[in-house]
């Protein structure tokens, strides 16, 4: 409250300005060198350094200058807090922009862009500055806050609107055709991408294998070295082939048949590889060959040709990247960000910032040095790395009991030891929420990088990860590719200071570092891994049981929970949901198919509203419109925007594919396929993502959600995907305001039973549609209003 009455100075960079905001940079002889706080900044030594000011009433930026010999301080700008029309906030680069609204002599808004030490720790003070003027003057401060990047406030992000990291040298917001996107999503979805069931993730599975072995395992069918007559049948004996970067005396490449090791190769020693993956042609021998440098070759039949193919990408990206070669066209793992969209506009992506790689104990003190700076030989730190000692931490007296959370002798797992750092991208204490009581308590995070993707998992303490112990203890695991933003003031009221939160498709995650500058190394690192992911997708899929109120295919039972929506990488799979909660699939939308989407509200009731296409040329005038009733309708919604933002950054990637990009990866021996819609293999569709929702019940006894989806409230609003393809929208038509669309409709259409039909609805998974498609009903009034945090209050039964 009192705030105001202080001033705080923050030492800047000035990026950027509007014409006439500031003056002109000082002269040579002007200048006044500051090279303590150029290095304070990350700075050029060209960059203009500057002073930011938060004063009582206004904000300043101030500049120190040399004139006649003596040092002199000017105002390059100050703006009213009551003139700000928005900060906007690049936490990846640590930035802000002011934005000015115009004046009678000059309306256009004009701006300033700052780069700070720490910009978490400016945007602290500004929402507590602005909160006490606007108490001190009983007023609100029409002020917003804007992210850029995986950041948000408050609020999920407009969906489509923040530009993402891009992974790949051409321009972003280049797609392939519209038919090409869609033929390649339903070759996924009928072959190796099909999703496996809420919470059965084989890549999830994999990358534990290698946090806790140091490798990914693969049960190999068959196995034929070129030259050789293949063996009949399948293999008598358990074989393995196992994929690791290769570190100390441990290959990259092992492939084991029983007790024999037939293989064993680095990453270097291979020439070529090539995924066979033909599984939506009902082809059973997938698999990938390896072509070595001494002529040899192998080709591996295994059963997970999907996350083997990505494991393979992975560290054969990563050899690529130690030796300053480009990744794999059309990858998307173990790619590194090309550019990153900014404050000030796109450009090349800065160095990853460095995590920390040493273990502490809770006291701070060193307990196992990282070994890309080891410590003296004769250093505490590493004698007590030798002899082990005692692991104590913060518990209540029942967690300890109950938990086992007591002191616990340790000492290191010599096997986990020698991969450590290869895996780890930084760890350290964080506070969580959790235990009997749900007090805050302290956790030992650490986030790996994979060949599946980044994690973050958290552990009672440092003794209980794999480093020290053999067996799986981690608490909890966040999968990074399921993050939808990252806030980094958490909106958890009761969070201690330097707090933020972990949006993702399953649940919010509220941690706390235990100061600013350790919670903006966690948020770099993290948003870094974020942004690594961008086209990596959980293989597993997220169902939803919703209420069919209008159905023009006539294929589904309305008026009763007895549809299912299952969502996943490729597309939405709209099923009947047997008594016996069996799944039959009616039909498949691919995220081409559907033309928008919006949430209805009714009478304290919501609703899902989808228009889709129902021809292949995505006429807008071949469409229908479904609208099923859910409590879980924003969950839906949002897990439908963040599967197509997904789907959007792995087609970018695969315009890869042009002749001129073929050349360049043929340069370096990297693999490609036939990429005809005849010939779909795994690098046709990659991964995707999945939703974030609301907490809150259903008020229908009988609707479920399978998978976990409680989470944070976003705003949906309506959108087009024509918006991403760049397609001509046509106007919707809206019904009577005072109409109840959740209300029974009468069936004004006759049911296709017989599927001879001509005239009836073509399920979406047959790329050719016959027949016309029957009229839509009248479209049910499009709602826009956004749903407040904790979803709609309960509404009286159906």
């Amino acid at each position: 409250k009192n705030i105001g009455h202080f001033e705080t100075t923050y030492d800047a960079v000035l990026l950027s300005a509007t014409d006439g905001m500031v003056p002109a940079p000082p002269t040579p002889a002007e200048t006044y060198p500051q090279p303590a706080l150029q290095k304070k900044l990350n700075a050029a030594a060209s960059a203009r350094l500057v002073a930011m000011v938060m004063k009582f009433e206004k904000v300043e930026v101030k500049e120190r200058i040399r004139v006649g010999g003596e040092l002199k301080t000017r105002s390059l700008c100050a703006v009213p807090y009551s003139r700000l029309k928005s900060l906007d906030w690049d936490h990846s680069v640590s930035a802000v922009r002011l934005v000015a609204g115009g004046t009678r002599d000059a309306p256009q808004d004009s701006h300033v862009v700052l780069k700070v030490a720490n910009s978490l720790e400016l945007e602290n003070e500004a929402k507590l500055r602005l909160r006490g003027l606007a108490s001190a003057a009983a007023a609100s401060i029409q002020l917003s806050f804007n992210y850029v990047g995986v950041y948000a406030g408050p609020t999920k992000p407009k969906p489509f609107q923040r530009k993402r990291a891009n992974l790949s040298h051409h321009e972003q917001g280049k797609l392939p055709p519209l038919a090409t996107m869609r033929d390649l999503a339903i070759a996924r979805h009928r072959g190796s991408g099909a999703p496996a069931k809420a919470g059965l993730s084989k890549r999830a599975k994999h990358a534990m294998d290698m946090i806790h072995k140091g490798c990914c395992q693969f049960t190999v069918v068959s196995c034929v070295e070129k030259g050789k007559p293949p063996a009949a049948g399948m293999l008598q004996v358990e074989s393995k082939l196992m994929l690791c970067a290769g570190y100390a005396d441990v290959p990259g490449l092992a492939y084991v048949e029983g007790q024999r090791v037939v293989l064993s190769q680095q990453w270097d020693d291979v020439a070529k590889y090539q995924v066979y993956d033909k599984a939506h042609q009902g082809e059973h021998s997938n698999g990938v060959e390896l072509e070595f440098k001494d002529g040899k070759a192998y080709f591996f039949v295994v059963l997970d040709v999907l996350q083997l193919a990505d494991c393979v990408e992975h560290f054969w990206n990563r050899r690529n990247a130690s030796k300053g070669e480009p990744p794999m066209a059309r990858s998307t793992h173990g790619r590194d960000v090309v550019k990153i969209t900014t404050l000030t506009g796109e450009i090349p992506a800065p160095p990853a910032p460095p995590g920390d790689l040493d273990v502490l104990d809770e006291t701070g003190v060193l307990v196992r040095p990282s070994k890309k700076a080891a410590a003296p030989a004769d250093s505490g730190a590493y004698k007590k790395q030798a002899s082990g000692g005692s692991a104590r931490r913060k518990s209540t007296l029942v967690g300890a009991v109950i938990k086992g959370k007591r002191a616990s002798d340790f000492r290191l797992n010599p096997r986990t030891d020698k991969y450590w750092d290869a895996v780890v991208k930084h760890q350290g204490w964080l506070l969580k929420k959790g235990g009997l009581g749900k007090t805050w308590i302290k956790r030992y995070a650490v986030l790996y990088s994979t060949s599946m993707g980044h994690y973050l998992c958290y552990y009672a303490d440092f003794a209980k990860s794999p480093l020290f112990h053999t067996e799986e203890r981690e608490r909890n695991i966040i999968d990074l590719c399921k993050t939808t933003f990252v806030r980094p003031v958490s909106n958890n009221k009761e969070a201690p200071t330097n707090s933020f939160d972990i949006c993702t498709i399953e649940r919010e995650w509220t941690l706390s570092a235990d100061s600013k500058a350790a919670m903006q190394q966690w948020l770099q690192v993290i948003t870094r891994a974020i942004d690594e992911d961008v086209a990596i997708v959980p293989d597993d899929e997220l169902v939803f049981v919703v209420k069919p109120r209008v159905d023009p295919s006539g294929k589904l039972l309305k008026n009763e929970y007895s549809t299912g929506l299952k969502v996943s990488a490729s597309g939405v799979s709209v099923c009947h949901v047997t008594a016996a909660d069996e799944y039959q699939e009616r039909f498949f939308w691919c995220y081409t198919d559907f033309f928008k989407w919006s949430i209805l509200h009714h009478s304290g009731k919501t609703g899902l509203q989808v228009s889709v296409f129902t021809s292949t040329d995505f006429d807008v005038k071949d469409r229908q419109e479904f609208l099923f009733r859910t409590r879980d309708a924003v969950k839906l919604a949002t897990a439908i925007e963040f599967y197509i933002e997904k789907f959007m950054a792995a087609m970018h990637l695969y315009l890869e594919g042009d002749m001129s990009m073929h050349k360049a990866a043929g340069a370096n021996g990297a693999a490609t396929m036939a990429w005809d819609t005849q010939a779909m293999g795994r690098d046709a569709l990659v991964n995707d993502d999945d939703l974030i929702g609301t907490g809150g019940d259903d008020d229908d006894d009988d609707a479920t959600v399978a998978g976990k989806t409680n989470g944070a409230a976003p705003g949906v609003s309506n959108q087009s995907i024509l918006d991403l393809f760049t397609v001509d929208s046509g106007p919707s038509h809206a019904a009577a305001p005072d109409a109840d669309p959740f209300a029974p409709k009468a069936a004004t259409l006759p049911l296709h039973q017989d599927p001879d039909d001509p005239f009836a609805p073509k399920p979406v998974t047959d790329p050719v549609f016959g027949g016309a498609p029957e009229p839509p009903p009248p479209p049910v009034e499009e709602v826009k209003e956004e749903l407040l945090a904790g979803g709609p209050p309960q509404p009286p039964s159906d």
